[in-house]
């Protein structure tokens, strides 16, 4: 883990330890989704292997916002389980969820390329091939 990661992490647990409780709202949770906002996010792009796949992804910011609901998603079905981890294990695990699971962006993101296929059976592999060029045929 980087020294960036890390330094993330410790803010992330601090916002948490700050909540009472993430059932009730108030400033600091507020301040929680912010500051998961911030750090885990994505901005700019980054390149994201899904959980379940085998080839990466580019995630741009665009992704940012279903990057957010599924880390907190994750975060507020596991709160007992995430306030007793680490700063650097909190922080991988808010980040995996945002960009790997099921509804982060990685997901999306892959399901964005894959919009408007038909005719593609359940489970069936889906293969990006570059296609040649035509001939002229002048």
């Amino acid at each position: 883990m980087t020294t960036g990661q890390m330094e993330k992490g410790a803010e992330l647990k601090a916002a948490l330890d700050r909540c009472a409780t993430l059932g009730a709202p108030g400033p600091e949770n507020a301040r929680l989704w912010l500051e998961i906002r911030d750090c885990v996010c994505t901005r700019g792009c980054v390149d994201v292997v899904p959980y379940g796949s085998a080839r990466p992804v580019t995630v741009t910011d665009d992704y940012a916002g279903e990057e957010l609901l599924a880390a907190m998603e994750w975060l507020i079905k596991n709160e007992d389980t995430a306030r007793t981890l680490g700063p650097e294990s909190l922080f991988a695990h808010i980040s995996s969820q945002a960009k790997r699971s099921a509804k982060g962006s990685g997901r999306a993101a892959r399901n964005d390329q894959l919009h408007g296929m038909t005719d593609v059976p359940a489970g069936a592999p889906v293969r990006f091939v570059e296609l040649d060029a035509p001939k002229d045929e002048s």
